[in-house]
């Protein structure tokens, strides 16, 4: 549920009052996104659409040799065998199943630091939190050729328009966003459960790597 800023807010006295932000959430966009390909659109958007999907596709598949070798290892092997001619939405459906058999949990043990935090999640925690759930889905799609990239940010709980929230590091939250050709980026929820925010807890389990972008 990403949160965009709109503008800086100061007060009548010239007291800063920080931002005012625009909240938008577009629940399982990603089962539509691919009907959107078609969708008419300028020249000059369609062109500029194309350069940019060469980038994308340079720079968001990219998984480390070790890890990709670590999951090939193991029962995560079958898993990409058998989604590998999945369209985009299905293979986000398979992986959101696949996960669905792990744990959500804010007081999971710190993981080792000489262990790949993907890998060691797949494969023997099991459970975890936003940050391990979201860079496995992100892992697991570009192990099966799908653009993805691994965001933070914010996801408050709003209960109707024009509310207004206090956001603090309670809401911070994790997710995956997938590369669909002639739309963009579109945003998935890999986490189960009540996985709405890291909190304190937002270092606990250790560096994710940056699954953001290629590197």
């Amino acid at each position: 549920v990403p949160a965009y800023p709109i503008r800086y807010m100061v007060g009548e006295n010239g007291e800063e009052n920080g931002y005012s932000y625009s909240i938008y959430y577009y629940e399982d966009l990603y089962k539509y996104a691919e009907s959107y390909k078609d969708v008419f659109v300028s020249r000059e958007y369609a062109d500029f659409e194309e350069e940019y999907r060469k980038f994308v596709y340079d720079n968001y598949l990219y998984v480390p040799n070790s890890t990709a070798n670590a999951l090939n290892g193991t029962v995560i092997k079958d898993f990409l065998t058998v989604s590998k001619c999945l369209s985009k939405a299905a293979a986000i459906e398979a992986i959101k199943k696949l996960l669905s058999n792990y744990t959500y949990n804010l007081e999971a043990e710190s993981y080792p630091e000489n262990e790949d935090q993907v890998v060691y999640f797949l494969t023997k925690s099991k459970e975890g939190i936003c940050q391990q759930f979201a860079s496995s889905g992100v892992v697991l799609l570009r192990m099966l050729g799908i653009p993805a990239r691994y965001v933070t940010g914010y996801a408050p709980s709003v209960n109707k328009a024009n509310e207004t929230v206090l956001v603090n590091n309670m809401e911070a939250h994790a997710w995956a966003e997938v590369y669909f050709d002639n739309v963009g980026w579109v945003q998935v929820e890999f986490t189960v459960g009540d996985g709405n925010g890291l909190g304190n807890h937002a270092d606990k389990t250790g560096d994710m790597g940056d699954y953001g972008s290629g590197s």
